[in-house]
């Protein structure tokens, strides 16, 4: 017996080509993968237009049976191995899916997954709810080429390979036992969030974290004051002088001539201001008050600041912020902060 994955993907398209393999996904519009996926018994299960509307158009993410199931004493044990396969490829495929907003900013999404166990009548309907939205918290479908593919998947195993732990997000799944009488059978899966050790995590695994929570976010305010938590995961080392030590760092290591550091440095104060106005429950003072119109530019432009620097870091960085303790990563910031004398430069 052999587990099979199909997922459905919202918001997404590849342009010219209808399908891209890499080496651990597969996304394609090939309607004959889904027909094969189904059998009539399955459809007659999630209900037609259950199974139409959530996973019968458009692109997917198919991912292909692995190693033969083990020996597996009871049912529940069988619909427990189906959800724990497809919770698997789920936090794989997010983290896909934000490797590609490193690439550049979309909404793409996945809404369901369907598990079936080949030569067997049993599925699993798992409703994903990871609904990204693009900076301006909107969403709009986007086509990508195989070569922005190709380059996200690329961080995505760069990435992979740093990380200590994992993290997701709690979700219920709904096991679906399909017997001639199509009977449901519903259960609630635990999160593995509680076993989640936030201190055996890495600037970079914490940074990414806060991500995820920004891009699913369409409320301005919230999506910037997350991804504020983004910058200090990546430029700070110590509780002091917070905003003013990350508004440098960001500027110098980023910015690439002085007005482009100024800029850098309003962007990331302005929006320092927002996040603290909001997490704290306040409005916006009358001096600092923003126009939605206003709030959008800060959204797109920070959304584009933390893109700009996971790309440095991903390409150039990785030994600067992953492969060295605290203190070492503080005397770098130093060094790019202050000159030979320990006078600051100029912004």
């Amino acid at each position: 017996m052999q587990c099979e994955l199909l997922f459905n993907m919202l918001d997404f398209s590849i342009k010219p080509d209808n399908s891209v393999e890499l080496s651990e996904f597969l996304f394609t519009d090939n309607p004959n993968i889904r027909r094969a996926f189904f059998n009539d018994k399955i459809v007659r299960a999630f209900g037609t237009l259950t199974a139409f509307h959530s996973i019968g158009q458009g692109y997917v993410f198919y991912s292909r049976p692995g190693e033969g199931l083990p020996q597996l004493p009871s049912e529940y044990d069988l619909r427990e191995y189906v959800d724990m396969q497809s919770l698997n490829k789920i936090s794989s495929l997010k983290l896909f899916l934000n490797c590609l907003w490193i690439v550049r900013d979309n909404s793409a999404k996945i809404n369901t997954v369907v598990g079936v166990i080949k030569d067997t009548n049993w599925a699993n309907f798992t409703n994903t709810q990871f609904m990204p939205t693009m900076a301006s918290g909107d969403h709009y479908k986007s086509s990508f080429s195989a070569q922005e593919l190709v380059a996200a998947n690329t961080y995505y195993k760069q990435y992979n390979s740093l990380i200590k732990s994992h993290n997701d997000t709690s979700r219920i799944n709904t096991p679906i036992h399909i017997s001639e009488n199509a009977s449901v059978v519903q259960s609630v899966s635990k999160s593995n969030v509680s076993s989640f050790d936030h201190n055996k995590t890495n600037c970079l695994e914490r940074a990414m974290h806060f991500l995820q929570m920004a891009r699913v976010e369409d409320y301005l305010m919230y999506k910037i004051a997350l991804y504020i938590p983004v910058l200090e995961c990546l430029f700070i080392t110590d509780s002091k002088d917070l905003m003013q030590k990350m508004r440098y760092r960001v500027a110098f290591y980023i910015g690439r001539d002085r007005q482009e550091r100024r800029d850098i440095d309003d962007l990331v104060r302005d929006c320092y201001d927002i996040r603290s106005s909001f997490i704290h429950g306040q409005t916006m003072s009358s001096k600092n008050q923003k126009t939605q119109t206003q709030m959008l530019e800060y959204s797109v432009r920070l959304d584009e600041l933390v893109r700009r620097i996971f790309r440095q870091i991903m390409d150039n960085d990785l030994d600067r912020f992953i492969n060295v303790d605290k203190s070492e990563r503080e005397n770098y910031f130093q060094k790019l902060i202050y000159d030979i004398e320990g006078y600051p430069y100029r912004i």
